[in-house]
């Protein structure tokens, strides 16, 4: 890697932990080996450990610039949010506090944020069978896999892995991406951001390792995947109000004219409608199909607006 472009860019690991005592020591370290002139930031998102502790001996006795934000609210999403305000670099590097990314893998990673290729590299676990060998929960993986379908089939994407800790960004995304989520839900938002913003995103294959043992995941196979599942609802309802508005719009539409049929078929033969409930509700249905169109229409007017306004502020913070 070139020296002297990371020498001419300002870098930093930001590394929110949660109960970590058992790991942390180690992930610092390991980071600020791989990248001894990167500034380090521990976000400690109110644990109840020896974590903070820990984090900040361990970055005493390695003389780098570092600092260590408490973040009270618990939730990645609001540790990651702090650190964005807080911290001004040109290049900020997320990493959980698990030891479960390699630092080995940081040059690869930020070689396309060094060379303008990319405004957000994700280290990908999925590309290779090493993050399912380590996996031992296979709804876990079931879950990933449909979120990732999903995202793929409404913004038109190739991504592999949606949910990746291990990701670097530039100073022009981290600041322009707003956070609105609270928890493990942070990488599926910030992944769509980059989608409808136009950011340029690039997947790189890593490493991964399990847990150690006694270091406990925070992340709820079922708890968090439905926080993420809604969380994947309101930004599609916030910004593809036409695929989903149009969509209910089109089921009552094709429902009305099913339950509809009979009525009309009755009333071509005999000129008579008999069956008046029947003709009520189709009625009724088509009239709600014709509502959710009109809102899918307004909506996407408006969200295309918005969306023009924010690349526009982009554009002058770029300038």
């Amino acid at each position: 890697m070139n020296k002297i472009k990371i020498m001419d860019k300002k870098i930093g690991i930001i590394i929110p932990a949660f109960n970590e005592e058992k790991t942390i020591k180690d992930v610092i370290l390991g980071f600020h080996t791989s990248l001894p002139s990167a500034e380090l930031c521990v976000v400690d998102n109110a644990s109840t450990d020896q974590t903070f502790k820990i984090a900040q001996e361990t970055l005493q006795s390695i003389h780098v610039p570092y600092q260590i934000i408490s973040e009270e609210m618990r939730g990645k999403a609001n540790a990651l949010r702090r650190a964005f305000i807080e911290l001004n670099w040109d290049i900020y590097i997320m990493v959980d506090a698990d030891l479960t990314y390699d630092p080995s893998d940081i040059e690869k990673l930020l070689e396309p944020i060094l060379t303008n290729k990319a405004d957000i590299v994700v280290g990908d676990r999925l590309s290779n069978d090493i993050y399912r060998e380590q996996n031992d929960r296979r709804f876990h993986e079931f879950g990933n896999k449909l979120i990732r379908k999903i995202i793929n089939l409404i913004f038109h994407s190739r991504l592999n892995d949606i949910f990746s800790g291990y990701r670097v960004l530039n100073k022009r995304f981290a600041k322009n991406m707003p956070i609105l989520t609270n928890n493990f839900e942070v990488e599926t938002e910030m992944t769509i951001s980059a989608l409808i913003y136009k950011f340029r995103i690039k997947e790189i294959p890593i490493n991964y390792k399990k847990r150690i043992s006694g270091s406990i995941s925070k992340l709820n196979t079922f708890k968090d995947g439905v926080r993420i599942f809604n969380a994947l609802l309101m930004i599609i309802i916030d910004y593809k109000p036409l695929l989903f508005f149009g969509s209910f719009g089109f089921i009552l539409l094709m429902l009305s004219l099913l339950i509809g049929a009979p009525v009309i078929n009755e009333f071509i033969i005999t000129r008579y409608v008999t069956h008046v409930p029947l003709a009520i509700l189709a009625t009724g249905t088509m009239i709600s199909s014709l509502i959710l169109f009109t809102i899918a229409m307004v909506l996407n007017v408006i969200t295309r607006s918005n969306l023009r306004t924010m690349l526009l502020q982009i554009q002058k913070a770029d300038n």
